[in-house]
């Protein structure tokens, strides 16, 4: 079980940005780390081989395999780090996996130490607000905090085989399933799926003018096409998404709310 060794009540966690990933600096058992804060990351916390080896985590003989929001699966040994400190906050008995290859990269080699995932994500409130930099986590203890600071417009989340935040999303050419997916970049939407719909592509690049969430409209935002192998998903919400909405995502709940 994750401990976890915080003074405050609710947990703020600084963010930095860097080419469309979005990071928390911190330590693990007094090693420095960047680690990607992904929605859409499997497990609670993964690191690259080269950070696993630089840290020395003593791995053990299990296998880990996880699919990320993209459909790239990843394997390695798994492991427990003793601390992860992140702004004065430490996390204790975090479980990990060291992070192989992906059987079908999209994206290219991880440009961080690692991943804080969504099963770590998923024990909090989870509260995104990219233009004030920062993280908010509420745990269960806070729940009366999470009133004020997650009052908005709920988004209906539907069951994903892989527990990925699945929701629909209305644009100008039709409706599609979408992932919510702090990992990425940018917004994609499957070429496949592109193909089907006849959208129209400049570039591989899909511009809607609308974009609803059942009532609430954010529009407008931008998708590059590429190939994506997930199942149940047409697109995937990222960056370019996140940096212009406050969002909260509940993990004891399954729920997620547009702040603003």
């Amino acid at each position: 079980m994750i401990e976890v060794l915080v003074a405050a009540a609710a947990i703020v966690l600084p963010l930095r940005f860097e080419d469309g990933n979005v990071l928390v600096d911190g330590s693990i058992d007094g090693k420095p780390v960047h680690l990607i804060v992904d929605t859409g990351g499997k497990g609670s916390l993964q690191l690259t081989a080269a950070a696993a080896a630089r840290i020395g985590v003593k791995t053990d003989e299990s296998l880990v395999s996880r699919t990320d929001a993209l459909g790239n699966t990843f394997a390695g040994p798994g492991f427990a780090v003793g601390e992860l400190e992140i702004a004065g906050t430490k996390f204790r008995n975090l479980p990990g996996f060291v992070r192989g290859e992906a059987g079908s990269v999209v994206t290219g080699p991880l440009p961080a130490d690692g991943m804080l995932g969504m099963e770590f994500l998923r024990s909090y409130v989870a509260r995104f607000d990219y233009a004030a930099k920062t993280l908010t986590l509420f745990s269960e203890d806070d729940r009366a905090d999470v009133g004020p600071a997650c009052a908005g417009s709920p988004v209906t989340i539907f069951s994903h085989p892989l527990r990925l935040w699945l929701t629909a999303i209305q644009t100008d050419h039709g409706l599609f399933r979408a992932i919510f997916d702090s990992g990425a970049t940018y917004s994609l939407i499957s070429s496949a799926t592109a193909a089907a719909a006849k959208l129209p592509l400049q570039d591989d690049l899909y511009h809607t003018a609308r974009l609803n969430f059942g009532t609430r409209e954010v529009g407008p935002l931008d998708f590059v096409s590429i190939e994506l192998n997930l199942p149940g998903a047409d697109a995937v919400l990222g960056y370019n998404f996140f940096e212009r909405r406050v969002l909260c995502f509940d993990g004891p709940r399954g729920t997620v709310t547009i702040v603003k």
